[in-house]
């Protein structure tokens, strides 16, 4: 990920982390205390501090493009959509209640990453460590001057390992996808 932000973007790459992670090669590193619980709730604590424009990408995310460009719009945040329907493993239909990828958001309001932090804190441990944090993108996000964008664009999940996928502007290996990020020229 940081290989593929270097080459085709010029800014500043932040590392949200905790008090004892090792700092990536050529990241500014932003630290704060964790216990190693409740995932989500300390990312959405790291973001309800940084200010200014903001590109927030998962560890899994490929950047094949300057997506600064973005920031040319207006809003406070801009988020991909995902498309439906995406199954669980219960057979419910996740995008109804996550209809946002948090993958990859664009952010200029620092407002609305504490009221996201200020709602997951008082939601059960299970939201805290995995999907709440996409849950209060859904809850917040049209409170806010709200940018919507593709995940076909901007957050795109390739589904075969062999995939082309030079037409996206980023890609997201998540879930079983991971190890796919390997064959792919940064």
């Amino acid at each position: 990920m940081l290989a593929s932000v270097r080459r085709h973007m010029d800014c500043e790459i932040v590392q949200l982390t905790d008090d004892d992670d090792p700092a990536l090669p050529g990241c500014t590193v932003q630290r704060m205390a964790w216990d190693g619980k409740a995932a989500m709730l300390f990312r959405l604590q790291h973001l309800a501090r940084m200010d200014g424009e903001i590109l927030l990408l998962d560890t899994d995310v490929i950047v094949q493009h300057d997506l600064s460009k973005v920031f040319a719009f207006p809003f406070d945040i801009a988020l991909t959509r995902r498309d439906g329907p995406i199954l669980d493993p219960q057979g419910n239909d996740l995008v109804k209640w996550m209809p946002y990828n948090g993958g990859v958001v664009f952010s200029r309001c620092r407002a609305f990453w504490r009221q996201c932090h200020a709602w997951l804190s008082a939601q059960d441990s299970q939201l805290q460590n995995w999907y709440g944090d996409q849950l209060a993108l859904a809850k917040f996000a049209n409170c806010y001057d709200l940018m919507t964008l593709h995940c076909d664009n901007f957050n795109y999940s390739p589904s075969t390992e062999d995939e082309d996928v030079s037409g996206h502007l980023a890609v997201h290996y998540k879930g079983n996808r991971k190890k796919w990020m390997l064959l792919r020229k940064a």
